[in-house]
This record gives structure tokens, C-alpha cells and sequence, in this order.
């Protein structure tokens, strides 16, 4: 019994220990929480953004930052209007919808917000309300014709093969006739009588 009190006292100790330390960690991460609150300086990126040299886009100068001229741009270089493979890319993530207002955000930071929400807004409503669902009619139209056309030779393939049945038993229809009307006459062409 005494041993299992000093384990236990052991253990409570090394629990209280570790609360305690814990406790302090919090703590110094609540206070440098409220530091970077209060400093509205201090923004924290992973990624960088697009931003403007002048104009109405997002100026480097007020956050401490610096504009490079060299980027590739966001999404690793993917999503840009360089080049008629990227922007029919780009167009196209727009028109499904998929990320459209990160574009929209990064067009903003790097030319301003007077002009680009007019060509996503007129681009996201042309393009994917009417556009995507025209050629998605046309898609799901052409595949039902296939469909009909597959049917239809489905279709003749078993009328065909009914047809070919038909023939067939009327052939061998017409051959067990004959061989009876044969078997009636005997070899002088005499009629045979069965009993």
C-alpha cells in the first residue's frame, strides 16, 4: 500500500509538471497572438500575390512588402492570360466555377477593382449559366441519338434474326411435307395404303 501511495504521488507530480508547462505555453501563445493582433503591419503569406506598381491594385509599400517583376504567377504559373493555352485554361476554370473569385482577387490586386469584376461577373453568368449548359444540351442530345441509333440496330438485328427463324422452320416445314408426300407413293408412283 505505501508503495502504490509514492507512485501515485510520483505520477501526480510529474502530471502536475506537465500542466504547468503546457499552461505556460499557452499562455506566451496567447500574448504573441495579441501582439500580431494589435500590430496591423504584420501579414503573414505562404503564397505570394499579384500586386501593382501603380494604380489602383494592391500596393506593395503598405504592408512592408516589395513588388519583384519576375513571378510565374498563382496556382505555380498555371492560371494567367499570357498565352492563348493559359487563358483558355483560366477561362475555363471560370466557366466551371471552380476558384473563379480567386481569379476575380488576384485580377484586383494586380490591376485594380475598377474593370475586373464586369468581365468575371458578364464571364461567370454568359459563360456557365448559358454557354457550359448549351454545350452540355448538345453533348446530352448527340449521346441520345447514339443511343436511338443503337437501339434501332438492336432492334433490326432481332427482327433479322426472328425473320431468319421463320425462314428456316418454313424450310424445314416445307421439307418434312415433302418428304411425306413422298412416302405416300411407292417406286411404280402407285399410292401406298397404311392401316
Amino acid at each position: 500500500m505505501q508503495a502504490r501511495t509514492r507512485y501515485d504521488t510520483r505520477t501526480q507530480e510529474m502530471m502536475t509538471d506537465t500542466f504547468r508547462e503546457d499552461q505556460e505555453v499557452m499562455t506566451d501563445t496567447r500574448r504573441e497572438d495579441q501582439e500580431v493582433m494589435t500590430d496591423t503591419h504584420n501579414y503573414a503569406e505562404d503564397d505570394p500575390v499579384p500586386c501593382a506598381f501603380a494604380g489602383h491594385g494592391r500596393q506593395c509599400v503598405v504592408n512592408g512588402s516589395e513588388c519583384r517583376g519576375k513571378w510565374a504567377g498563382p496556382n505555380g504559373g498555371i492560371t494567367n492570360f499570357d498565352n492563348f493555352f493559359f487563358a483558355m485554361l483560366t477561362v475555363f476554370q471560370c466557366i466551371t466555377m471552380e476558384g473563379w473569385t480567386d481569379v476575380l482577387y488576384w485580377m484586383n490586386d494586380a490591376i485594380g477593382f475598377e474593370m475586373p469584376w464586369v468581365y468575371f461577373v458578364s464571364l461567370v453568368v454568359f459563360g456557365s449559366f448559358f454557354v457550359l449548359n448549351l454545350v452540355l444540351g448538345v453533348l446530352s442530345g448527340e449521346f441520345s441519338k447514339e443511343r436511338e441509333k443503337a437501339q434501332a440496330r438492336g432492334d433490326f438485328q432481332k427482327l433479322r434474326e426472328k425473320q431468319q427463324m421463320e425462314e428456316d422452320l418454313s424450310g424445314y416445314m416445307d421439307w418434312i411435307t415433302q418428304a411425306e408426300d413422298m412416302d405416300e407413293f411407292d417406286e411404280d408412283g402407285n399410292r401406298r395404303e397404311y392401316p
